[in-house]
């Protein structure tokens, strides 16, 4: 998977949530995150695929996301093999 960082925006862009469920899955849920600066918060795109493994039994929902990640990053960065690894 890649090395690229999500900001908490566009995790809830992904997955289609406010930005405060994404912080309530960091606090409440575990959702392994990482701290840039007092204010910025980065996630690592794995960090998601194995924060979801673990409330979704359904290897097609893990598929689905994970091929949502891999769309995200190559419209982000205009470069599909910067996503290869996902």
């Amino acid at each position: 998977m890649s090395n690229d960082y999500l900001t908490i925006k566009e995790i809830a862009e992904i997955f289609g949530v406010s930005i405060q469920a994404v912080y309530k899955w960091i606090k409440v849920k575990g959702l392994e995150c990482y701290k840039v600066s007092k204010h910025r918060t980065r996630i690592r795109p794995e960090n998601i695929l194995k924060f979801l493994k673990g409330y979704s039994d359904s290897e097609d929902e893990r598929k689905y996301f994970r091929k949502s990640i891999k769309h995200y990053l190559i419209l982000k960065y205009d470069n599909p093999y910067k996503a290869y690894g996902i």
